[in-house]
């Protein structure tokens, strides 16, 4: 028999004593069929360094959820929705433990819009996040990543338009993809993708990819490109992700920029202009451009002169045909910033370009004084107003909240420097400081009255820190 719950707040239940006691031990509801007869909020959720309340939506099915200090999980849902009427929750992330797939959905109207998740057997955590999803208002990601979910196919089925952010799907022997892709010719075309082979005592698939038939052998995380057009240059890769209760996880990206780019001499990380502009652009993965915003943004991710940087001078030709995408921020933890409509309100940058208020608008600057010191405002860089758009607002920092996420810490009289990611504390070698490009002056003196959890430490490159552009 289904077990209903109507409403939970700070993990008390309105139901009978013997159950109250037991969620005040655990925090944990359970039930052999959980149904939600009315919206529940789950209060104090972990977000990054700070907490938020989520909503399980009413009509939500599961065969049990769990709150631990912090820490919110869901058993095997069945039409399971969750939201949040928090304005600083910016989406809702949820990781499935069997395979870590993480399915992600903005939080555009707050106490509406909602996260369902997917129904496959599993635990899934739940995650508020003060950054949008990568790639759109609702996307699905593997765990070796690539784009936006295509679901499950067992027939032929249409997943739309592949783009270099990726499109991943589970498809069982047989099943067929339909998609469109821009080509390196110009405009996009029709093709299909079909799995004719999965070898899974071999961790090996085959699939053919037509108008033009083009049969690929994929090992296990293997990737392979294609020349959809015949033209030489290659417009697609297909990646074998994976084998999920015996469907293939295929995903497939475009690569036409990046191949494009790559003919250019340009590769990931290139910093190229003009001859007749001094405007700097870099180069990502996908072979786009990407301006930096300004002098001073551009001088929170590099070091030295000028002279140093090795700008690479292109044709007008090779610039124009390099596709544009969104501009550079500053980056997190190394300076505050405001904006040139509103000269005294101040911010700190954390990761995602998401801003954190430490000085408001009318002046009161107690919160930037307590995390950052006396002298912040050697700290403060001048953005132009049109650029303020390349940002979004997260919550508000005050005199009592830790130094926010992508910040670096060293507490006074230790030698020991720290980088501050989902509100831990991971400690850096002296190597992991060169390796990510961190300034040194970018080192903030925290009190000993600051306390993190202890993250994972860091001995070496990690791009999600080190790149420009992911």
């Amino acid at each position: 028999m289904a077990t209903r719950f109507r409403s939970l707040i700070l993990g008390v239940l309105s139901v009978g004593v013997a159950l109250l006691a037991v969620l005040a031990l655990t925090n944990t509801v359970f039930a052999g069929d959980f149904t939600a007869d009315g919206d529940i909020t789950v209060s104090s959720v972990t977000m990054g360094d700070s907490t938020a309340n989520l909503i399980i939506f009413s009509g939500a099915t599961a065969d049990s959820w769990t709150y631990n200090a912090g820490a919110f999980t869901v058993v095997n849902p069945g039409a399971f929705t969750i939201g949040s009427s928090n304005s600083s929750v910016v989406s809702i992330k949820a990781t499935q433990s069997s395979n870590g797939y993480v399915t992600c959905a903005n939080n555009t109207t707050p106490g509406t819009s909602a996260i369902t998740l997917p129904t496959t057997v599993s635990t899934y955590t739940i995650v508020p996040q003060t950054v949008s999803c990568g790639g759109g208002g609702v996307t699905t990601t593997s765990p070796g990543g690539g784009g936006g979910g295509g679901g499950t196919i067992e027939g032929t089925s249409a997943i739309g338009s592949v783009t270099s952010s990726g499109k991943s799907a589970l498809m069982t022997l047989n099943a067929q993809a339909n998609f469109t892709t821009a080509v390196s010719s110009g405009g996009s075309e029709n093709h299909t993708l079909k799995v004719t082979v999965i070898d899974s005592i071999n961790s090996r698939v085959t699939v053919v990819i037509q108008s033009n038939p083009t049969t690929l052998t994929l090992n296990l995380g293997e990737t392979k490109k294609v020349d959809l057009n015949g033209d030489g240059i290659n417009d697609i890769s297909v990646k074998f992700n994976g084998l999920t209760g015996g469907k293939a996880d295929i995903i497939m990206a475009n690569i036409v920029n990046a191949e494009t780019a790559g003919a250019q001499g340009l590769k990931l990380g290139d910093l190229v202009k003009t001859a007749t502009y001094p405007a700097v652009y870099y180069i990502d993965a996908q072979g786009k451009r990407h301006l930096f915003s300004n002098e001073v943004t551009f001088w929170t991710w590099n070091s030295g002169k000028w002279a140093d940087q090795g700008v690479k001078v292109i044709s007008q030709t090779v610039f124009d045909a390099l596709p544009v995408s969104d501009n550079v921020t500053a980056r997190a933890g190394v300076n505050l910033v405001k904006f040139q409509n509103s000269p005294q309100r101040v911010f700190a940058v954390t990761p995602g370009a998401v801003l954190r208020e430490v000085v408001t608008s009318a002046g009161s600057d107690v919160a930037a004084k307590a995390l950052y010191g006396a002298d912040y405002v050697k700290k403060v860089i001048l953005i132009q107003d049109s650029f303020e758009s390349n940002y979004t607002k997260g919550a508000v920092l005050t005199a009592s909240s830790k130094l926010p996420d992508g910040s670096l810490i060293q507490y006074q009289g230790s030698s020991d420097v720290y980088y501050i990611s989902a509100g831990k504390k991971q400690k850096l070698s002296s190597g992991a400081l060169t390796a990510n490009k961190f300034k040194t002056t970018a080192i903030i003196t925290a009190p000993t009255s600051i306390t993190y959890t202890d993250g994972e430490a860091i001995s070496a490159e990690v791009t999600t820190i080190s790149r420009v552009i992911q």
